[in-house]
């Protein structure tokens, strides 16, 4: 009966351990997943016994559940952190001024300067954002 025991408690430990990995922005976005798992564990909880002869094949399917879970938490984790998290970092450290302090220059030179300076980055922020994109639609 203690192996049984540690097995569930093993078991709900893994559990709230993937629910503590959900980034607080995605928890709407799993919550049918982590609704499915607790469907899937609920049964168990409820109707075994300490005895009861299917306890380790529940906690089996129920652990595979878990697991199936905890790969989709940590793949959306990777895809934030990769995908999205580090192209806006780029985005955010993008200067769109640039102000000379080696030379003077007129308002005219300016603004050819900097018009130029904004098609470049802006070919480069828009490729980001797209990158962005593809990232939450995938």
């Amino acid at each position: 009966h203690k192996g049984n025991f540690l097995a569930i408690t093993d078991l709900l430990s893994r559990f709230e351990a993937v629910q503590g990995a959900i980034p607080p922005t995605a928890r709407e976005l799993l919550g049918p997943a982590v609704q499915s798992v607790r469907r899937r564990m609920w049964p168990g909880l409820r109707t075994h016994t300490w005895t009861s002869l299917r306890i380790q094949h529940w906690v089996a399917d129920a652990g595979a559940e878990v697991e199936r879970l905890r790969g989709l938490v940590q793949r959306l984790a990777d895809l934030v952190d990769l995908r999205v998290q580090r192209n806006l970092g780029l985005v955010a450290k993008t200067v769109l001024v640039d102000l000379p302090k080696d030379r003077g220059f007129t308002l005219d030179q300016f603004v050819q300067a900097q018009q130029a300076r904004v098609r470049t980055e802006g070919r480069a922020l828009a490729s980001k954002n797209a990158e962005v994109e593809a990232a939450v639609a995938d």
